[in-house]
């Protein structure tokens, strides 16, 4: 039995293809890191933790294992990972963490750059003395918060880190 979009396409009122039973997904494999840089450190925030936040771990230098969680902030083209280094990683999915917070810029040795977010958690009853937001940049729109720290996501993707203090607004 044909499709209803080759049905549409006979009858000359659609000139979309069908889509394949099963969509190819081009998946890129790992590529090693060349290069980290600490772009800021020493705020604590408070974020909600997504239910859906990834566990991983991966290979400590030091011997062991690094255990963390690890969820996406969406930017146009592309997202900003944060993750949420902590021996027990589960405790924290779908629940606020308190931390400690920096922010790094890494780059791949095929040339390609991304800003990326590590939360490490402090005691529940630590006051926050940042906020801190991934923003999608909006073209033309370059003002936010006096005194707010801003770090736009490398290209091709279009966002930033946008960081206040606690008092204060984003823009």
């Amino acid at each position: 039995m044909p499709s209803l979009q080759t049905a549409l396409r006979d009858a000359g009122l659609s000139s979309a293809p069908d889509v394949p039973d099963q969509m190819k997904i081009d998946v890129r494999p790992p590529v090693a890191v060349a290069k980290r840089d600490l772009l800021w450190s020493g705020g604590v925030v408070q974020l909600k933790v997504p239910a859906n936040a990834r566990t991983l771990s991966a290979p400590n230098p030091e011997g062991g294992a690094i255990c963390y969680l690890q969820f996406p902030q969406v930017v146009k083209g592309g997202m900003v990972n944060i993750h949420v280094h902590t021996e027990r990683p589960d405790d924290y999915v779908g629940k606020k963490v308190t931390a400690k917070t920096e922010v790094f810029v890494k780059e791949h040795q095929d040339g390609r750059r991304f800003v990326y977010i590590d939360l490490k958690p402090v005691a529940d009853d630590t006051e926050p003395t940042h906020r801190l937001a991934v923003m999608q940049m909006v073209p033309g729109v370059t003002r936010f918060a006096d005194g707010a720290l801003v770090f736009e996501t490398p290209a091709p993707l279009q966002g930033a880190v946008v960081i206040v203090g606690h008092d204060q607004k984003f823009s």
